[in-house]
């Protein structure tokens, strides 16, 4: 499976995002992480789901995201989702989450 790490523009800096998959996949699945995670617990649901394109990002003050700085907080990360959505290009996507 086709691994890439990118950093999308947001509000404040730089938002690290894994994605497992190509650009042309016909399915998009968002993957926010659980509180105290990060984004490469996605790996396993990328091997189940070759055919997918798994976007999950490290959200604002975790994983390789720590940098960023307040606000936090569930109305801010909604913010930085639909920002990596625009990035990639993704006008619909199911979103998977813990």
């Amino acid at each position: 499976m086709n691994y890439q790490l990118h950093q999308v523009p947001v509000d404040g800096g730089l938002l690290s995002v894994g994605v497992w998959g190509d650009q042309d996949a016909t399915l998009n699945i968002l993957a926010p992480h659980g509180i105290t995670a990060n984004h490469t617990c996605w790996h396993a649901l990328s091997k189940t789901l070759p055919d997918a394109r798994i976007i999950a990002p490290d959200l604002r003050g975790r994983g390789r995201s720590n940098q960023l700085s307040a606000p936090f907080g569930l109305m801010q990360h909604a913010k930085d989702l639909n920002k990596t959505l625009e990035f990639f290009g993704v006008e619909k996507a199911i979103v998977v989450g813990h």
